[in-house]
């Protein structure tokens, strides 16, 4: 095998598993071939998953690096209907581009307490002179990568990853995001509802979802650990999964079959019933994430950030972490601004620096839309950023190289990749990452799974 240095480099830099995984395969090449990772599927989504046969493996250090960039950018985000606009509906309204009405429904019921609840990943690159760089961050009930401990399992069994484990006397010491995801449920209700700790009852509600039926081992999964979670905590309720049809509203509360719902964990993209927002406006219901999805997943969050990275409505320490791990970042709206200390019209810099830049809608998922300058010709580049100065709910971001590693390629080889680590945080704690790989001969340069992107698990390691 032909590995440049600078890849072995990167690698030995998330830890020195990392490396000896490389050397495992120079001594074992029949780990090129594609057909022994055959069982690397999960038929569980609503959308194809491709996974990369090769696991990222990071030490203790890399891990702390990754936990403090995902739970820095998160308490970031949460802070920003505070600090910058102060809760204020109508300011809100006007700089990310949503009727009054709609953002002072987002806004209802919203305090300091509820953000603190919420369930993010964000999505970063890793570039060596930059470190960690946060592209997005999507807080919401429905994120992607639920799965993730089903992932861990399904590579353990394996047999190049099991022969690798075993040779080198590994263990996997992830914790389980599914059961982080579920203790912070119980530690916020205990919070929120101390002296309804006998009936601590949470519905995961997901469209035309059949009342009774579990339809998938990630919904079994949850339901059986939920019940081990408030049993060793001598506590008392169960998790339901159901559609919104299967609940009830009877005066300022709600309930399932009888039993009072404590939470909801919605999967319908931030829609909640009015009715149920009510019992949430009352006090009396925790909603993870409801309207405030529209909100806390807009892509202009980062430009907001990387415009105050110099304001003293955040604390130091604030303004440190977004010097660190935000992107210099801006929305499409014809001003002068600063770039690396000098001030410039943003249109016209933007015009004349495709090379430098990205260009991506607020609120499109799935990598829709998104134009890598590199990737872009000029004429079009200036097509579409006319577009978005018109419509002014788009943001441009320096385009951040990220770095390279080597996976596996095609049905008996390897070759380079980019990835873009995703990294979950659940109510402030970190819960995990997986990351999507991309080869660096892709003339798409966009790393999303619907953009043709694989997605593989990062073990961490012991070192």
């Amino acid at each position: 095998m032909n590995i440049r240095d600078e890849i072995r480099k990167g690698h030995e830099n998330l830890s020195k598993t990392s490396l000896k995984f490389l050397e495992f395969v120079e001594k074992n090449p029949w780990c090129l071939k594609h057909s022994l990772y055959e069982e690397l599927k999960w038929p569980w989504v609503p959308w194809k998953i491709k996974f990369q046969p090769w696991p990222v493996y990071i030490n203790q250090h890399v891990k702390k690096e990754v936990a403090d960039a995902g739970i820095s950018v998160f308490n970031l985000i949460k802070n920003i209907p505070g600090k910058i606009f102060n809760f204020d509906a109508r300011e809100m309204s006007g700089y990310y581009e949503i009727p009054a009405k709609l953002m002072v429904n987002i806004l209802a019921g919203t305090s300091g307490e509820h953000l603190n609840y919420l369930f993010g990943r964000g999505d970063f690159v890793y570039s060596p002179p930059q470190g960690f760089k946060c592209l997005e961050y999507n807080i919401a009930g429905n994120l992607g990568g639920w799965e993730l401990p089903f992932w861990h399992s399904m590579y353990m069994k394996n047999i190049v990853t099991a022969k690798f484990f075993e040779e080198n006397h590994l263990e996997n010491i992830n914790e389980d995001l599914v059961t982080v995801a579920l203790r912070s449920h119980v530690n916020n209700l205990i919070k929120k509802f101390p002296h309804n700790t006998n009936e601590m009852t949470i519905a995961m509600v997901m469209a035309e979802h059949q009342d009774g039926i579990l339809n998938s081992p990630v919904e079994k999964y949850s339901v059986s650990m939920y019940r081990q979670i408030l049993q060793s905590m001598n506590l008392h309720g169960e998790l339901i999964v159901c559609d919104y049809g299967h609940l009830k509203v009877q005066g300022d509360y709600l309930y399932y079959k009888g039993k009072r719902v404590l939470c909801i964990h919605e999967n319908y993209g931030g829609i909640v019933p009015d009715e149920m927002l009510e019992i949430f406006y009352k006090g009396n219901l925790v909603i993870n994430a409801g309207p405030l999805t529209f909100l806390m997943t807009n892509k202009l969050n980062i430009a907001l950030l990387s415009e105050h990275e110099e304001s003293d409505l955040f604390t130091p320490g604030e303004r440190e972490s977004i010097t660190k791990y935000i992107p210099w970042t801006r929305k499409t709206t014809p001003c002068q601004t600063r770039y690396r200390g000098e001030t410039v019209s943003l249109e016209t810099f933007v015009l004349a620096n495709k090379d430098k830049l990205v260009l991506k809608p607020a609120l499109n998922l799935g990598g829709k839309q998104i134009l890598i300058g590199l990737h872009t010709s000029q004429p079009e580049w200036e097509q579409e950023i006319n577009k978005a100065f018109c419509k002014k709910a788009w943001l441009v971001q320096e385009y951040i190289e990220p770095s390279a590693y080597l996976f596996q390629e095609g049905e008996e080889g390897y070759g380079e990749h980019n990835i873009v680590w995703g990294m979950f945080v659940f109510g402030g704690t970190y819960a995990g990452s997986f990351v999507r790989t991309l080869s660096t001969e892709s003339n798409k340069g966009i790393i999303n799974v619907n953009q043709g992107a694989d997605i593989t698990v990062v073990f961490e390691v012991r070192e």
